[in-house]
């Protein structure tokens, strides 16, 4: 549904941030561990400390894009 208002709060703001820190964080893993999925999680075990949420109720984008990565593992999803 589009919005006639184009307020948005900031809930929507930080949800809107954090899906886009997850996509880029899930690409950018894939992209650096040549779709090594062990290595992709890997590596976002080492992001975990790089940028926390900074307030309560902050979503916290590394562990959402690890778990995006084992729910295409569990798809079947595998490198080309």
């Amino acid at each position: 549904m589009m919005r006639s208002d184009p307020s948005y709060s900031p809930d929507d703001l930080d949800r809107a941030a954090t899906g886009r820190e997850i996509g880029t964080l899930v690409a950018s893993v894939l992209i650096r561990t040549h779709g090594d999925a062990d290595a992709a999680l890997a590596l976002l075990d080492d992001f975990k400390t790089i940028a926390p949420p900074q307030e309560d109720g902050e979503l916290d984008a590394v562990p959402i894009a690890a778990q995006a990565i084992r729910e295409a593992l569990g798809l079947g999803v595998t490198p080309l």
